[in-house]
């Protein structure tokens, strides 16, 4: 059924066309993580994106397999695994893309449910797809969402003194 929502997405927005995986259980397993690796390196092809790239991770397992080490090598893609528990500090995209596209879906989800042709409609795990794809063009298209998240990071420019430090402070509980 979820495909069917996707085939309806436009194809020529900042995030272009959209692909889905779908693990048994709904967690990423191993062979989730290969496809989706393959996915990466296609749309790297496509898009004449020069290598080698660089692909940040946090260590879950599924991320971590011989497969997944040997067709990044082979496709010349350099995997950074983020140290643990530092995740919250690092990953450039909750810095602050994610915190911004929450606000975008709120706000979309409302105006969708707000809609006279929605009225008595439940905005279900089907119908968010076309909701979600708005907001996430709509936060790609806000000069400096992403960028500023690597920045924050200090992934890029490397900075290793850009993270916020407090963060890493004891609790005073």
């Amino acid at each position: 059924m979820a495909t069917q929502h996707l085939q309806n997405l436009p194809k020529d927005g900042k995030s272009g066309e959209w692909t889905f995986s779908v693990a048994e259980k709904g967690f990423i397993n191993r062979d989730l993580f290969l496809q989706v690796l393959k996915d990466f390196d296609l749309f790297l092809t496509l898009n004449d994106i020069p290598r080698p790239v660089i692909l940040f991770l946090d260590g879950a397992s599924p991320h971590i397999s011989l497969a997944a080490a040997e067709f990044c090598i082979t496709h010349n893609i350099q995997c950074w695994l983020f140290k643990p528990n530092f995740t919250h500090l690092l990953q450039p995209l909750d810095l602050s893309f994610f915190a911004s596209l929450k606000k975008e879906l709120k706000k979309l989800a409302w105006s969708w449910q707000t809609t006279p042709s929605n009225t008595g409609q439940a905005l279900s795990k089907y119908s968010v797809i076309g909701v979600l794809h708005s907001a996430v063009e709509n936060c790609l298209n806000k000069e400096n969402c992403v960028v500023s998240g690597f920045r924050r990071a200090g992934l890029y420019p490397w900075n290793p003194n850009e993270p916020d430090r407090s963060k890493f402070n004891p609790s005073k509980v």
